[in-house]
């Protein structure tokens, strides 16, 4: 692992079910409600796709900086997606892992691996995008519990 790579990891339940959160997790113009960020879809899910899903593009505002997130993976079990290009952070994935509980509440894992540009130390990038994703995700938990 490189020095500047960067690893958040956040778990959140939610009183709902997995259903109930990949669809708020896909509703990408309405991501605003738990991130501190302006989202708008740039491009639609591939045919066949749940709404949201494969191949949809999200771009975000955040920080006076802007980017585009793609969907690489996305069903009841979670989803996944990765930054397109190398800015403001490189090689970033993110992987939400979605599994019910025998309560029917949701355990959300959500986890960030990325590299921090040379000008951001790495344990403040991590501090900071584990912050956002805690409070994202509270915010996400609030909606049901």
């Amino acid at each position: 692992m490189q020095s500047n790579m960067v690893k958040v990891s956040v778990q959140q339940q939610v009183q709902a079910s997995r259903q109930q959160v990949l669809a708020e997790l896909l509703d990408h113009v309405n991501l605003s409600r738990f991130f501190d960020a302006k989202f708008s879809l740039v491009r639609a899910q591939q045919a066949g796709a749940v709404t949201g899903g494969i191949g949809s593009q999200r771009q975000i505002k955040m920080l006076g900086t802007r980017f585009v997130e793609e969907i690489l993976a996305a069903d009841e079990n979670g989803v996944s997606y990765k930054i397109v290009g190398d800015w403001p952070v490189k090689n970033h994935r993110g992987d939400i892992a979605l599994s019910e509980t025998e309560h029917g509440t949701t355990v959300v894992d959500y986890q960030i691996v990325c590299q921090a540009p040379w000008f951001i130390p790495s344990a403040l990038l991590q501090y900071l995008l584990t912050k956002d994703v805690a409070k994202a995700m509270q915010r996400l938990a609030a909606l049901y519990n």
